[in-house]
């Protein structure tokens, strides 16, 4: 049985490695413009992505580290049906609403679109703490707001610390 710090860790190394930018210029996207299962990759993924954004992005700043970290994780949660493009779109997406909204009510939004599968609200939170330490800055705010969310999601206390303990290993 694998130990759950190296799996995390490979983990955390493929998301750095599919983060990489694009190499050659990609297309503008729109969400007209892609295919139904690409469409429905983007629906599907984006409370994940969202919640991985907020809590990279609580700290004040998401440098391009980070964000190459969130482009590998949708890269590899996606299977590679999201393109450059609709990556750039998401990212812009989720700074626009965080700016306009404020981060309680997307953590509200976000627990929302999670809260029926339990599946769905741990692996939010797993994937949240995994890109989250990616950058070996988990602090305060990160932490704080991953700790928030869990508490819109109904996660147990016991659990989340399970969940970051493997996380953090």
């Amino acid at each position: 049985m694998t130990e759950p710090g190296k799996t995390l860790d490979r983990l955390k190394e493929q998301l750095l490695r599919g983060g990489s930018p694009a190499s050659i210029a990609p297309r503008p996207w729109t969400k007209e413009s892609v295919r139904p299962e690409a469409e429905a990759a983007y629906q599907r993924i984006r409370p994940f992505a969202e919640a991985m954004y907020l809590v990279m992005s609580s700290d004040g700043a998401l440098d391009e580290s980070e964000r190459n970290t969130l482009r590998g994780a949708l890269r590899s949660l996606t299977s590679g049906a999201l393109g450059t493009s609709a990556m750039a779109a998401m990212l812009s997406e989720f700074e626009q609403l965080l700016e306009r909204d404020g981060l309680e009510l997307r953590l509200d939004d976000v627990a929302a679109h999670l809260y029926p599968e339990r599946e769905d609200r741990e692996l939010a939170l797993a994937l949240a703490a995994t890109v989250a330490i990616a950058d070996d800055h988990f602090g305060g705010a990160e932490r704080e707001t991953i700790v928030s969310l869990a508490q819109r999601l109904g996660v147990t206390e016991q659990r989340l610390a399970a969940l970051l303990c493997g996380a953090g290993d």
